[in-house]
């Protein structure tokens, strides 16, 4: 069965996609998510409210998928990434943005003061799905892990992004699995064609944001020793 993958001729031709945790080529790749896609195959209802979701939402095209991971990556043990603005993603996809004609940004985010940096961008039509967000100052404990407090409303939600990704072509985020995970749904669902990867434009969070940002925040521009964390390696 792999084999048949391997020597598909539509996707002999395609080349390798850049992005920070994709490791096979297109043909693996896609049977990879394949076999993923069907091993988490949603449910009649489920499938049916986020078809629902998806269609009430009425996404704009051509638009641009842009996920902004902020909040906890900055407390990662040995994995820590480093807070970017808004702006900074803006200006790693400008080249392809002007290319595309790109005016919507459909923006994926765990930080509602996210959403506050985008709404001052005011070139851009800022979609994003309404939802229950974290700020900064929020008491938080082991137990809410979820903001809505319900797991199911936060899958729907998560489901929906996935189906509203697949709409856009172009990629444009951080150093993040679910970020790469939305990726996968825009390769596997956007065109007829098979396994159809949009361009990316990936931020390394990994290394020093050296800018400046609109609002101080302590986690910002630290090392992670300053939250007794492993230091992690970091370019200038």
């Amino acid at each position: 069965f792999k084999k048949a993958f391997d020597e598909h001729e539509s996707l002999a031709h395609k080349g390798h996609v850049n992005l920070w945790d994709v490791h096979n080529d297109a043909s693996g790749e896609f049977y990879n998510f394949l076999v993923y896609s069907y091993a988490t195959r949603m449910r009649y209802w489920v499938r049916q409210e986020v078809r629902r979701r998806v269609a009430k939402f009425k996404l704009r095209e051509p638009c641009a998928v842009m996920h902004v991971r902020q909040n906890d990556i900055a407390l990662h043990d040995n994995w820590r990434r480093f807070y970017y603005p808004v702006k900074a993603y803006i200006d790693v996809a400008e080249d392809a943005i002007k290319a595309m004609g790109i005016r919507t940004i459909l923006l994926m985010t765990d930080s509602a003061e996210v959403i506050d940096e985008a709404k001052k961008i005011e070139e851009f039509e800022w979609r994003w799905m309404p939802k229950h967000r974290f700020r900064r100052d929020s008491t938080v404990t082991f137990e809410d892990q979820f903001p809505s407090g319900s797991p199911k409303e936060e899958t729907l939600v998560l489901l929906t992004l996935f189906q509203l990704a697949s709409e856009c072509r172009l990629f444009i985020g951080g150093v993040s699995g679910f970020g790469t995970l939305a990726y996968r749904y825009m390769c596997l669902l956007h065109t007829k064609n098979v396994w159809d990867c949009p361009p990316v434009r990936v931020l390394d969070q990994h290394k020093e944001y050296r800018g400046s940002h609109e609002k101080t925040d302590p986690r910002q521009n630290r090392s992670s020793i300053h939250f007794g964390k492993r230091h992690v390696n970091k370019e200038d």
